[in-house]
């Protein structure tokens, strides 16, 4: 089986973990290693826009570019659109606080 890994928020790292990703949150200042660790180690990296951000331009032109490990880029969950009655109950069910 194929190792994947999310690198981001709380909130979406426990989404992905009901689908079995294995997550990391890092500390604010730990994105890079975070994010160069699951790179050592996983076939597919998925990182949020934000823990995206704390990469150099060029590092992270690279990774994209790069066809091994596959590096994709997500939005964050605090941009997903929903109604607030829906964010709140999507929330509630994954046992995170608002």
């Amino acid at each position: 089986m194929q190792r994947i890994v999310y690198v981001g928020d709380s909130t979406g790292a426990a989404a992905f973990r009901l689908a079995g990703v294995e997550t990391r949150v890092p500390d604010p200042g730990d994105e890079h290693a975070a994010i160069e660790e699951a790179l050592g180690s996983a076939e597919l990296v998925m990182v949020s826009a934000t823990v995206a951000a704390a990469l150099p331009s060029a590092r992270r032109a690279n990774l994209e570019a790069a066809l091994s490990p596959l590096f994709v880029v997500l939005p964050d969950t605090r941009d997903v659109d929903l109604p607030d009655d829906r964010l709140g109950g999507v929330l509630g069910q994954l046992g995170v606080e608002s």
